[in-house]
């Protein structure tokens, strides 16, 4: 009878403590995306950006922009992705975005809320656009 309360009490405390940890699963977004071009859609240009080491770290709710030291919230629901509350990381501590420039490099026009339409999400692809640009990454 000991045992049997025993693991009574061993399988609720199990319980009790899994509904506490919180799991987030983006799917195929999850990951480290390689920024390989970017298209202009006002001009039909393409920048090849493979030499550029730009690339999209995806996990749980955050997405950072790398090598920068750039987070973004971000809200990914069926094709759309929104990008939104921008911060920057230095060495002792965090603050908001508020300069463009930084994130302009990354395909992103917009703060503090950039949208894009998800164009193609796969394992190894995915095609993003915005109101001027597409993105074209390879997942690393």
């Amino acid at each position: 009878m000991r045992k049997l309360a025993y693991i009574i009490a061993t399988t609720l405390i199990a319980g009790l403590t899994s509904c506490d940890i919180e799991h987030i699963d983006n799917g195929h977004l999850d990951g480290l995306w390689r920024l390989q071009a970017i298209d202009s859609l006002s001009n039909q240009t393409t920048v090849d950006m493979n030499g550029s080491n730009i690339a999209y770290a995806v996990q749980g709710n955050l997405l950072q922009l790398q090598p920068a030291t750039v987070f973004y919230r971000f809200e990914h629901q069926g094709d759309s992705l929104i990008l939104h509350d921008p911060y920057i990381n230095t060495f002792d501590k965090s603050e908001p975005l508020t300069d463009i420039n930084k994130v302009r490099p990354f395909g992103i026009n917009s703060i503090p809320r950039e949208a894009f339409h998800v164009d193609e999400l796969s394992r190894s692809k995915m095609v993003l656009s915005s109101e001027y640009l597409r993105l074209h990454f390879e997942k690393y």
